[in-house]
């Protein structure tokens, strides 16, 4: 079953994924999403999901991360080899893992559209970052930008070192997920907690992990 491998990457993507759709779809995936917040079995869990790729598909541009993982799902949904315990299994540690990026500071399912992506951009923007003039290579290709509402471009602060010079591994890394394409997403990788390093990943720059920091940016591609 590929439940778990579309809602990771939907998880990652979501402020994107929210920003191709219309109001009216929005607001459809906002009911879907509060309702995956009480599944009650593997068809239910099924249902949900097949209906929010009905909803997203249509919006989204070729290639987009999201879009590639719905063909695969859609063939694996059918798929009814797992029992329901293990479904509710592998329900609750996703949404342990991934819940605050499919429900961000959401207490209750009514927040609207705007206000969830607003609220992922203000935990992504409150981080250290740089105007690009303020930096050296803050016009440089292949860095993460952030757009904020006031319309100025925020750079994250863990892609440069101390001199304003982008990190040559933050570079390569932003190249293998594409930051340029999803800046918030890889931004939210970048920020976010990693179980597999055990930390965020922007935590682990210059701590002689940069192996580490490059497989774990690969393997992340290979879930998507």
């Amino acid at each position: 079953m590929d439940v778990p491998h579309f809602l990771r990457t939907l998880a990652k993507h979501l402020p994107d994924v929210r920003s191709h759709l219309d109001a009216d779809d929005q607001d459809e995936l906002d009911r879907l999403l509060s309702e995956l917040q009480r599944p009650t079995g593997r068809e239910r869990l099924n249902d949900l999901v097949i209906s929010i790729m009905d909803v997203v598909e249509p919006w989204l541009p070729p290639g987009h991360p999201v879009r590639r993982a719905i063909p695969t799902g859609i063939r694996r949904l059918d798929r009814a080899d797992e029992p329901v315990d293990q479904v509710g299994a592998m329900w609750g540690e996703l949404i342990e893992r991934y819940g605050h990026r499919l429900f961000p500071e959401m207490p209750e399912p009514s927040r609207s559209p705007a206000e969830l992506l607003a609220a992922v951009q203000r935990r992504l923007l409150g981080a250290p970052s740089h105007l690009p003039g303020e930096v050296a290579d803050g016009y440089g290709a292949g860095l993460v930008r952030l757009d904020t509402p006031e319309g100025t471009t925020r750079l994250p602060a863990f892609q440069f070192d101390a001199d304003g010079r982008a990190r040559p591994l933050v570079l390569l890394v932003n190249s293998l997920l594409n930051a340029e394409e999803d800046p918030w997403g890889v931004a939210d990788w970048w920020l976010g907690g990693n179980a597999w390093l055990g930390a965020a990943p922007a935590d682990l720059i210059g701590t002689e992990r940069d192996d580490d920091l490059v497989a774990a940016a690969q393997a992340e591609l290979e879930r998507i």
